[in-house]
């Protein structure tokens, strides 16, 4: 095998480099910290690998070598894709590595929300849970809820134990397959976000910019503006 020119541009597992440097030759350079030692490198390298580093066509100037970007994350928004297809640089990435971790993320930031977690951690820490609170801090149930999941990709699916702890789960993904949903025992909806509303106790959506903006659009439409 003819040993390669390899740029590891973030910190990786010892393991994973003394793997490397047994078939090639590798050199690390993290950008932020070591952004001379990065650039020099550029010009004879035949392989990146990292993340958190934008590439862009410049950078893809300076490495006329490059034939392949090993990207260490789920996300590929940090490559430039069409300019990596027209030098013919193949790009690897990890998807599917977090999965289940950001499902698990996902049900712990709306558990914390309904349940005011961390407000109540604050005020145990700061001494000033010093009798009964209020109702404006005793939450909300989620046992027994609606949940509704804007998106049925790769995520949503994983966090089924969490969901059954909801009762009910609905999904809005005009992409995903009732058999999909079904197989794991979920009950999607490929037309209107159904049962779901911002004003209904009964039913508990994660609110981003992206839902917040569909659940807008929704009754818009519903009050016919």
């Amino acid at each position: 095998m003819t040993r390669k020119n390899v740029l590891v541009f973030r910190e990786l597992p010892e393991d994973q480099l003394a793997r490397l440097r047994q078939v090639h030759q590798v050199t690390v350079a993290d950008p932020r910290m070591l952004p001379d030692e990065f650039n020099a490198a550029l010009p004879t390298t035949h392989g990146l690998i990292g993340a958190s580093h934008p590439v862009d066509a410049a950078l893809l100037d300076r490495a006329p070598q490059l034939e392949v970007i090993s990207s260490v994350s789920v996300g590929v928004d940090n490559y430039p894709l069409a300019e990596l297809y027209a030098r013919g640089i193949v790009l690897c990435h990890t998807p599917g590595v977090l999965t289940e971790t950001v499902a698990d993320t996902a049900f712990a930031l709306l558990m914390a929300t309904q349940r005011r977690v961390v407000e109540l951690a604050n005020l145990v820490r700061d001494g000033q849970w010093k009798s009964s609170v209020g109702d404006d801090l005793f939450g909300y149930d989620v046992h027994g809820k609606t949940l509704g999941i804007v998106g049925f990709g790769r995520i949503a699916p994983r966090g089924r134990p969490c969901y059954a702890s909801a009762g009910t789960s609905r999904s809005r993904d005009p992409y995903a397959t009732r058999c999909a949903a079904r197989a794991i025992g979920h009950r999607a909806r490929d037309a209107a976000f159904v049962g779901c509303d911002a004003r209904d106790d009964r039913c508990r959506v994660l609110r981003t910019h992206e839902t917040g903006r569909r659940l807008h659009q929704r009754r818009a439409r519903r009050n016919g503006r």
